[in-house]
């Protein structure tokens, strides 16, 4: 079974505004390895990269080679 779960990275990241980025991740319930991560920038000092309205910034999406293929 795997777990979804939403972390607000602001509690362990100085310096990132409240709410600016999301940052998921998927864990084995098994042995609790993290096997998954997403995050997303919303809002960028550069406009073109992230406005907070149309456009956000994809940085991270990644997911273990053993598990990918399944949906995640």
């Amino acid at each position: 079974m795997l777990t979804r779960r939403f972390l607000d990275i602001t509690d362990f990241i100085y310096g990132i505004e409240k709410w600016n980025i999301e940052f998921w991740t998927i864990e084995n319930e098994i042995d609790s390895s993290l096997i998954g991560e997403f995050y997303i920038f919303w809002d960028s000092q550069d406009k073109e990269e992230a406005n907070g309205k149309e456009r956000s910034y994809l940085c991270a999406f990644r997911v273990d080679k053993e598990f990918q293929g399944r949906g995640l």
